[in-house]
C-alpha cells in the first residue's frame, strides 16, 4: 500500500498557529489566499504570480510593487511569544528584503528578512517597547530554496536558517501590538521589496523548538505529515537540512584540524559524569572558530547510567545550550550546543547492554526532563540503531518502557558504516522500527560514518568495504555515497559525521582498522584525494 496525504480539511491546526499560507488555491488568477490556521486571516495580493513553490504552488514577488496584505486582527497581535517561518527562493539579496512584517506606526511590530544591510538574514521584534533586531550574518544563495524562521521565547529573539539556530539576542518583556496590517513580500514603511518566490508562511503565538521548526520544514501548509503504514519507511514531503561534519575529541589540535578542513559541526566525547568546568576549554575552542559541538554523554563506567547521572545532563544544557551561562559576554553564542547524544553504541553487543533498551529509554526520559527544565532549547539524541541490521529487541523495548519516546527525543542516532548494501538497510530499519511504534519522523543523526584506509595496505576489517582501499578509492566512495545517503532519505538525515579527524597510528605501523579512519594522517598531513574529498563535502553540506 502506498503512502497518501491525509485530508487537509480534517487536519487540526498545529498548536498556536495563527496564520498559515500555502498559496495552493485552485484559482490561479485570483489574488486572494486563504489562511489555513483556522483564524480567518486571509490575504489579498497585488502584482503576485503563482508559480512552482517549495510544496505545490508558491507566490512570486517582483521586487518593486508586489505584496500580500492581511488586515490586522487580534490573533496577529501576540503579546507573549511568537514564531515566524517561511520558505524563500530569492532572486535578489542586496539591500533590505522583507519576507513578512506586521506593521506598526512607522516601525515593525515583528518582521522576518531575507536580506538586511550588514546583517544578512534577519528578524526583528518590538519587545518591552524597544525594537530588537537579530542578524545571521549570512547571504542567501540566489535561486535556491532556504527555510528561515525566528522565535521569541520571552528571553531571547532567535534566528534560524534551515532549522539551525544562527543568531540569538537577549530580549524580555511583552511584545508590542498595533493596528497595522501584516504584509508579505514588502511593506509600506520602507518598501523593502522581496524579489523571488515565497512559500509556506507560518506564524505562531508561541516559540517553537528547533525540532518543531524542522518538522514544519518537512510538511506543506494545510497538510499534516504523512502517516506511514505499519512498518513502512515514511517519505518526507521535501528535502530538509543535511550537514556534514567530523568527529573530534578532547584535544584542541583535533578541533583546530577539523575547522581547517572546513567542518562547522563536530561531536566530542565526554563521560556522562564530566563536570562542566572540564568541558569549557573544548566547547569554547570550537565555538571561537565557528564550530558547533554535539556533546556525547558516554557511559564509560559500563552499563546504563543511573537516574541521577541522566538528570545531571541538565547542567550541560544550562551551561552550553543556546543562551546558556557559558555564552554570557561572548560573541560566539550562535555556535552553542543544541544537542546532547545519550550514550555511544549502547545497543551493540560489545557493550553488554544490547538487551537493556527499556532501562536506556527510562534514563533517556530522565535526562530529557532535566534538560527541558534547565534549557528547553537543547534536545537529547536517542539511539535507535540496530547494530546487526537484523531485527533486534532494542527499539521494541525502548518504546515498551517509554511509549511516547518519539515525542520526547530531538532525534535518533545511528552509525551507518559500510557501503550502500550495509548503510541502506541499517537506516531503513531504524525508520521502519520507530515508525511502527508510532514515532513521528524525527531527524536522524548519523554521528559516526567512515572508511578505514592506509592507502592500499591490507587492514584487519573495513565494514564490508575492501580491506585494502587506497585513498583514491575511499575518496571516490564517499563522493558517491554521502550525497546518495541524503538523496535516499530526503529531509530525514540532519547530520552525518565522519569518524575520525586523524589516524591513530602512523602509516604502516598497525594492521588494526581502528587506527586508519582519519580524514588526515596521524602526523596531520593530508591523505591526498581522501582529504580533498572531505573538504569538498564539508563545503557542499555546511552546518552553519
Amino acid at each position: 500500500m502506498g503512502l497518501a496525504w491525509a485530508s487537509s480539511a480534517s487536519a487540526a491546526p498545529a498548536k498556536g498557529l495563527v496564520a498559515a499560507y500555502g498559496f495552493n488555491e485552485a484559482n490561479s488568477k485570483g489574488m486572494r489566499f486563504g489562511d489555513r490556521s483556522g483564524h480567518k486571516n486571509g490575504a489579498r495580493g497585488r502584482h503576485i504570480r503563482r508559480v512552482e513553490g517549495k510544496f505545490g504552488r508558491g507566490a512570486r514577488f517582483n521586487g518593486k510593487s508586489s505584496w500580500l496584505t492581511v488586515r490586522s486582527r487580534k490573533s496577529l497581535n501576540m503579546r507573549g511569544a511568537l514564531t515566524l517561518e517561511a520558505w524563500v527562493k530569492p532572486r535578489a539579496a542586496s539591500g533590505s528584503r522583507s519576507i513578512l512584517m506586521k506593521q506598526g506606526r512607522g516601525k515593525s511590530q515583528y518582521a522576518l528578512y531575507a536580506a538586511s544591510p550588514g546583517a544578512g538574514i534577519a528578524a526583528e521584534a518590538s519587545v518591552g517597547g524597544k525594537s530588537h533586531p537579530v542578524g545571521g550574518g549570512q547571504t542567501l544563495r540566489l535561486g535556491r530554496w532556504t527555510h528561515l524562521a525566528a522565535t521569541y521565547d520571552r528571553a531571547h529573539l532567535n534566528l534560524y536558517r534551515n532549522g539551525v539556530e544562527v543568531a540569538s539576542v537577549p530580549a524580555s518583556g511583552r511584545l508590542g501590538s498595533s493596528r497595522g496590517p501584516l504584509r508579505i513580500g514588502g511593506n509600506s514603511i520602507g518598501g523593502e521589496w522581496f524579489k523571488g518566490v515565497i512559500d509556506d508562511v507560518r506564524i505562531y503565538n508561541r516559540a517553537l523548538t528547533p525540532a518543531e521548526i524542522q518538522r514544519d520544514m518537512r510538511r506543506s501548509v494545510g497538510r499534516p505529515a504523512r502517516s506511514p503504514a505499519p512498518g513502512a519507511a515514511p517519505a518526507p514531503s521535501g528535502p530538509g537540512p543535511f550537514s556534514f561534519g567530523i568527529v573530534t575529541t578532547r584535544g584542541v589540535e583535533h578541533i583546530d584540524d577539523a575547522r581547517k578542513l572546513g567542518a562547522r559541526i563536530t561531536r566530542i566525547h565526554f563521560d556522562i559524569n564530566t563536570p562542566v568546568a572540564d568541558m569549557r576549554e573544548f566547547v569554547g575552542r570550537a565555538a571561537a572558530q565557528g564550530v558547533e559541538v554535539i556533546l556525547l554523554a558516554a557511559f564509560e563506567d559500563g552499563g546504563i547510567p543511573s537516574a541521577e547521572q541522566a538528570r545531571g545532563l541538565g547542567a550541560w544544557a544550562r551551561e552550553f545550550g543556546p543562551g546558556g551561562t557559558f555564552w554570557q559576554g561572548r560573541g560566539d553564542g550562535a555556535y552553542a550546543s543544541r544537542y546532547i547524544e545519550f550514550g555511544n553504541e549502547t545497543s551493540y553487543s560489545y557493550q553488554g547492554t544490547q538487551n537493556e533498551g527499556g532501562q536506556y529509554a527510562l534514563r533517556a526520559r530522565d535526562a530529557i526532563e532535566a534538560i527541558k527544565a534547565a534549557n528547553p532549547r537543547v534536545g537529547l539524541l536517542v539511539q535507535a540503531d540496530d547494530a546487526n541490521i537484523n531485527p533486534s529487541p532494542w527499539v521494541r523495548d525502548m518504546f515498551t518502557a517509554v511509549p511516547n519516546l518519539g515525542n520526547l527525543a530531538a532525534g535518533w542516532t545511528v552509525h551507518p558504516y559500510g557501503p550502500r548494501s550495509r548503510w541502506e538497510p541499517k537506516i531503513s530499519n531504524l525508520i521502519n522500527q520507530t515508525a511502527a511504534r508510532g514515532s513521528p519522523p524525527l531527524p536522524i543523526f548519523a554521528t559516526e560514518y567512515g572508511i578505514s584506509t592506509d592507502d592500499g595496505r591490507t587492514l584487519s576489517d573495513n565494514y564490508e568495504w575492501p580491506t585494502n582501499m587506497t585513498y583514491q578509492q575511499a575518496a571516490d566512495a564517499i563522493l558517491r555515497d554521502v550525497p546518495a545517503m541524503n538523496a535516499r532519505y530526503p529531509g530525514r538525515i540532519a547530520v552525518l559525521l565522519w569518524y575520525f579527524i586523524r589516524d591513530h597510528a602512523a602509516p604502516g605501523a598497525s594492521s588494526d582498522r581502528e587506527d586508519y579512519f582519519g580524514a588526515i594522517r596521524e602526523d596531520r598531513s593530508d591523505k591526498g584525494p581522501l582529504t580533498a574529498a572531505m573538504r569538498q563535502l564539508l563545503a557542499r553540506f555546511p552546518a552553519h
